[in-house]
């Protein structure tokens, strides 16, 4: 360069492209910077940058302290190029860099549903309610179509969980309802819990265990046989106490 201050513009473009201290936002190497910052020092206009449309040709022109108006121009061009950048990588990590450099930005909407969408996918692919729940954590204030899919799953992995225990079906289905008592899976949670719960009561074969099944399900299928039961239970104890050689 020949002169002093286009020399001082171009190192100052060189310290910003390519910063010290490990930063993992080197976008280019010391020769190119080079090679651009002369092309730049020819015209250090937003035109120029526009030519070129680039990332590297619009840091180098925030770098060279261009006017209010190019400088806006610029930051909204990089804007666009770095939402586009990450549409074409598709990778969630693209995304969130967006978000952190252009929190304002003016695809900040459009960044944040791609993410949700790809962290959702991931997290199906996972095949797991850990991993949807941390989905959830993460996303759970913003709402949207990603979200409600996401608890949709959550519910059908823990109703399929408590449906398969067999060591102990009933606790684990009126755990499942206290989660999830609006849940899709809710109606058949309580068809399988009646039966579980009665075939409980049968097993045991006591008096309490009749009355329990009635105070928990007072409207469970076999309420009827419950009923009649006590009531021959009630006639038996009845009648054994005016004659015991009944029973």
């Amino acid at each position: 360069f020949q002169q002093p201050a286009r020399r001082r513009q171009a190192t100052r473009a060189i310290r910003f492209l390519v910063p010290t201290g490990g930063s993992s936002r080197c976008l280019l190497g010391l020769g190119a910077v080079c090679a651009l910052s002369a092309v730049a020092c020819a015209s250090g206009s937003y035109e120029a940058a526009r030519r070129r449309d680039t990332e590297e040709a619009y840091l180098y022109l925030l770098a060279s302290r261009p006017s209010e108006r190019d400088a806006a121009r610029a930051r909204e061009r990089l804007d666009t190029l770095h939402y586009q950048a990450a549409e074409r990588s598709g990778d969630p990590a693209a995304f969130r860099r967006y978000l952190a450099e252009h929190a304002d930005g003016a695809y900040k909407a459009e960044a944040a549903a791609r993410l949700r969408v790809l962290r959702l996918r991931r997290a199906l692919d996972a095949g797991n309610a850990a991993t949807l729940e941390r989905f959830v954590e993460l996303h759970g204030e913003e709402g949207g179509p990603e979200l409600a899919e996401a608890r949709r799953r959550i519910e059908a992995y823990a109703f399929e969980t408590a449906a398969a225990d067999a060591a102990r079906p009933v606790d684990a289905l009126r755990e499942f309802l206290s989660r999830h008592p609006e849940g899709a899976h809710r109606d058949r949670a309580r068809a399988l819990l009646d039966e579980a719960a009665w075939a409980q009561t049968e097993r045991r074969g006591s008096e309490a265990s009749l009355r329990r099944y009635l105070a928990d399900l007072p409207e469970g299928t076999h309420r009827r046989e419950a009923l009649d039961r006590l009531e021959a239970v009630a006639a038996r104890t009845a009648l054994g106490s005016r004659d015991p050689a009944v029973l």
